[in-house]
């Protein structure tokens, strides 16, 4: 491969081999070579993570270590949080079997205003002892595979946060790595998901229990996003149709040396699930992928 910026510099190195090129014909093979494609700017291609109406939350289960003391610790806590207002809540269960969700998220929905839930597709959150309990109340459930796991970042985030604050104080005689670090008690669970929903929490400017406690200030929330996802949508390409060709980023994996930062085939959309995109190779196997990962071409 010749890295030279101009035809007059290619020439001579192509007379080398062959004899009868010319500046004309060189220029002409260089404007209609296929360039290297590179994504736009990904930021402008998120969508905002909000949900277009109150009382949405997202559910996920966090599992604790298996040599955890059975005694102190319990083997999962249930979490769940509000999409807007970002008030969560966490609760202690020693199963995860249908049964022990079913009542879980009953218990939960007895107390509390539910329009939507969105979780991964967890074997209790998809069995049909809880789907047709939530269906029958007019619960709306959506289901997220792996490939689409963006789409629960306000849980993660949460998650993320929670065991980012289980860390020894200052003045602590354990290091960060101690086995009572790892996990969470219930005692200590309660106590950090208080302190969490009583700070500032940066998306809106309130803390959670504030956003809870005030109907107006969520829906003052959503405004906000909605009017944020409106500009996204007057990028020229924000929206793409089925049937376009596209590439999609390539996922950052530390350990790997990256030949590509995009894929080097192209893929056609096939249909869209909520604000993702289905892709299809040209032997018909899919992939579901985010706005920001994809680029027509």
């Amino acid at each position: 491969k010749l890295h030279l910026k101009t035809t007059k510099k290619l020439v001579p190195h192509l007379k080398k081999q062959f004899a009868d090129v010319n500046e004309e014909r060189v220029e002409r093979v260089v404007q209609t070579r296929p360039k290297d494609v590179y994504p736009r700017k990904k930021e402008n291609y998120y969508y905002p993570v909000f949900s277009n109406h109150p009382y949405s939350f997202q559910m996920d289960l966090l599992e604790q270590s298996h040599d955890r003391e059975a005694d102190k610790y319990p083997a999962f806590f249930l979490i769940i949080i509000n999409v807007n207002t970002k008030f969560a809540y966490a609760f202690p269960t020693e199963s995860k079997n249908q049964d022990t969700i079913f009542n879980l998220i009953k218990d939960f929905v007895s107390k509390h205003r539910v329009i939507s839930f969105t979780c991964d597709e967890e074997g209790a959150f998809q069995s049909n002892k809880v789907l047709n309990y939530l269906t029958e109340r007019k619960i709306s459930v959506k289901l997220i595979n792996e490939q689409r796991h963006s789409a629960l970042s306000v849980i993660d985030k949460f998650i993320e946060t929670l065991r980012d604050m289980n860390t020894p104080g200052v003045h602590s005689k354990h290091q960060s790595d101690d086995p009572k670090y790892r996990d969470f008690t219930s005692a200590r669970m309660e106590k950090l998901v208080k302190i969490y929903n009583d700070t500032l929490h940066t998306a809106h400017g309130h803390t959670p229990k504030e956003m809870e406690d005030d109907i107006k200030l969520e829906k003052k929330f959503i405004i906000r996003k909605l009017y944020q996802l409106n500009r996204r949508r007057k990028i020229t390409d924000f929206d793409l149709k089925p049937d376009t060709y596209v590439r999609y980023i390539l996922p950052k994996d530390p350990k790997k040396k990256h030949r590509y930062k995009v894929s080097p085939e192209a893929y056609k959309i096939s249909h869209k699930e909520g604000n993702a995109y289905v892709i299809m190779a040209r032997d018909g196997t899919t992939k579901t992928l985010a706005r920001w990962r994809i680029f027509p071409i």
